[in-house]
C-alpha cells in the first residue's frame, strides 16, 4: 500500500494524530510541486527511522519506502478541492460521485472543520 500525498500536506505531518504511526503502517509518495525544498521534506523524517536514503527517497527502518516526486507538474490540488467541497458541496477538480460522497459524508464542511 502506497500512501499518496502533496509536499504541502507532508510538511504538516507532525500535526497528525499518531504520525509516526502512519509513518510506518505504508510506503509514502510525495508528490512535490516546482520550488519545494526536498532538505524540508527529508527534515520531516526523524533520523532513527531512517535505514538509507538517496535524491530518489527513504528507506525507513520497517522496510517501507518514501519517495520524492520532485516537480510534480499537474494542476489539481487536493488543498483547492478541499476548500471547494467546504465551501459549495462541489469541485471542479474531483469527480461528481466523490464530491456528493464527501458531502453526504461532511468530511469537509465548514461547520465540522472550520
Amino acid at each position: 500500500v502506497t500512501n499518496i500525498v502533496g509536499a504541502d500536506a507532508w510538511l504538516t505531518l507532525p500535526t497528525w494524530r499518531q504520525w509516526r504511526r502512519l509513518l510506518g503502517a505504508c510506503d509514502w509518495a510525495v508528490l512535490a510541486r516546482p520550488g519545494t525544498v526536498g532538505e524540508q521534506l527529508e527534515a520531516i523524517v526523524p533520523p532513527s527511522l531512517v535505514a538509507a536514503g538517496d535524491a530518489g527517497g527513504l528507506r525507513l527502518r520497517n522496510g517501507h519506502f518514501i519517495r520524492w516526486i520532485r516537480d510534480f507538474r499537474h494542476p489539481a490540488s487536493a488543498t483547492q478541492a478541499r476548500r471547494e467541497l467546504a465551501g459549495s458541496g462541489r469541485s471542479r477538480q474531483i469527480p461528481k460521485a466523490v464530491a456528493e460522497f464527501a458531502r453526504r459524508a461532511d468530511l469537509y464542511s465548514v461547520e465540522r472543520n472550520g
